[in-house]
């Protein structure tokens, strides 16, 4: 066979094995993609192993008459009372929660069954050089559902403040966060009941 043939020949089989090593490539991160865009890691899975670490804060802490407090099942947590606007018009639940997130951190993923009123997810961070802890929050849902539900709520969307007072130049900071909690102070007076379930730190793209 002429030596020509030959060269031929095994630049073929170059290209060929080149193409299927490019294909085989593509196909291993595209499995792996679906799970490098839904990392999460749980935060806090209310329960009656929990109970101990969460704790209800009300505005009777500022001359308000507002009630709300918790009761703990084997996988949740049932947030209820009832919001009187003539006062401090809020109740909250939190717990401790230090050293949890990560910088990579994208998002929460938290399972909720609402009824309807606007509640946020709350977060207490204070920075080293600041006399006081500030409060990041975002909605955590105000819609209301028949069952436990998963909500996605991006870190991004978090707004700073201070005894209700929006603070515009404050930048969350993960490494800094105290304690995490779910606040109600939608405005309305009336009954409320939020059940919590497991709560996650999440990096990447929601899963749909």
């Amino acid at each position: 066979m002429p030596k020509s043939d030959i060269r031929k020949r095994v630049q073929t089989a170059r290209r060929t094995r080149a193409t299927v090593l490019v294909v085989a490539v593509a196909i291993a991160f595209a499995g792996a993609s679906p799970a490098l865009a839904h990392t999460c890691r749980t935060l806090s899975t209310p329960s009656l192993s929990e109970e101990a670490l969460w704790r209800s804060v009300n505005d009777d802490v500022m001359g308000g008459r507002s009630e709300g407090g918790s009761k703990f099942t084997e996988t949740s947590m049932v947030f209820s009372g009832s919001i009187n606007t003539n006062g401090g018009g809020f109740s909250s639940m939190r717990r401790v929660l230090r050293d949890a997130l990560a910088t990579s951190d994208t998002r929460l993923d938290v399972d909720v069954k609402g009824d309807g009123r606007a509640y946020n997810i709350r977060f207490d961070v204070k920075e080293p050089e600041w006399r006081v802890s500030l409060s990041f929050q975002a909605l955590l849902t105000d819609a209301a559902h028949d069952e436990m539900t998963t909500v996605s709520v991006p870190l991004d969307q978090l707004r700073a403040s201070f005894r209700g007072r929006r603070i515009t130049d404050a930048v969350f900071n993960p490494d800094a966060v105290l304690r995490i909690g779910v606040i109600i102070a939608d405005g309305e007076d009336g009954p409320f009941t939020l059940e919590l379930g497991e709560i996650r730190a999440c990096s990447g793209k929601a899963a749909n």
